[in-house]
């Protein structure tokens, strides 16, 4: 398993080694990776359509499952939020914290919204 560390390292090294372009701040290379992960996100959608028998209130609406492709169109979008983080100067060490500070925000959260609904 790979760490969030590891993951920087490989896409730094690939961009910087393999595709040739410095890592560094470049708000028009933060622009075109956060464009990049919309895209991958419709593309993973696609890959997955059993949702739309859900929105669309059709029981028995054709759906398609591509576990194969979804997976990979889901990686995309992670890279393309590693290099926007690059990007950005946001190293992985800030994104693991941020990460972890969010995820107690919405624990704390969702548990006062549990003794609100309770009441």
């Amino acid at each position: 398993m790979s760490t969030l560390e590891e993951l920087f390292e490989v896409q730094k090294n690939v961009t910087e080694n393999v595709l040739g372009i410095e890592i560094k701040e470049d708000p028009m290379e933060y622009y075109y990776s956060v464009n990049g992960i919309v895209q991958e996100a419709m593309e993973a959608l696609q890959e997955d359509t059993r949702w739309k028998e859900i929105v669309f209130r059709k029981p028995g609406y054709k759906f398609e499952l591509n576990r194969e492709k979804k997976v990979v169109e889901l990686a995309d979008i992670l890279i393309y939020l590693i290099n926007a983080c690059m990007y950005s100067g946001i190293s992985a060490e800030e994104l693991n914290d941020a990460l972890i500070r969010k995820s107690e925000e919405k624990v704390k959260k969702f548990q006062s919204m549990k003794r609100i609904s309770v009441s």
